[in-house]
């Protein structure tokens, strides 16, 4: 699909017991191999993600969303905007408050090129002493090239912003 806008959409899942660590499970908003895609100005509470791009997306624009986990479970929710394995993508201006288990904002996989990730908030409101290990506020992973990371304020996680495996030319600054 082509040329898709999401505009001021919400979604509260009620029920906890239905979300699982499942790749399919839970999204608000999934896209495979599709192509200029804009969502902004959405809220999301209660999910496993906000927005997930699988395979192949590109030109896509993620922007002034919210997204909320409320949670008291442990490995509750994954990332609140996952990004794998596509390219030319720009995420910016979103909240998102709670806690994750993979990194919130997760960029992973071959052919995840050209991302930009900046003016982001990621707030993950539980104590570091009890907080999982594996929470990352921003993820860079598994064959990525040219990912930009930069103004983001992410506070909370065990890892602010984790820069993985297998990846090049990757450029983080200017984030607290």
């Amino acid at each position: 699909s082509n040329h898709i806008k999401f505009y001021g959409a919400n979604c509260i899942n009620t029920n906890d017991n239905l979300r699982s660590r499942n790749l399919y499970n839970g999204s608000f908003l999934t896209f495979n191999s599709c192509s200029f895609i804009e969502v902004y100005n959405c809220k999301s509470e209660n999910m496993n993600y906000l927005v997930q791009l699988c395979k192949n997306c590109h030109d896509v624009l993620i922007y002034n969303n919210q997204f909320y986990n409320k949670s008291i479970k442990e490995q509750s929710s994954m990332s609140a905007i996952l990004c794998y394995s596509s390219y030319n993508v720009d995420i910016y201006n979103n909240f998102v408050q709670g806690q994750t288990y993979d990194g919130t904002i997760s960029v992973f996989g071959v052919g995840s090129n050209n991302v930009n990730v900046y003016n982001n908030r990621l707030i993950n409101y539980y104590d570091l002493n009890t907080v999982n290990y594996l929470s990352q506020g921003i993820t860079i992973d598994q064959g990525c090239k040219f990912v930009n990371i930069y103004n983001n304020e992410v506070r909370g996680y065990w890892y602010g912003i984790d820069v993985k495996s297998n990846v090049e030319f990757i450029d983080v600054y200017k984030n607290t």
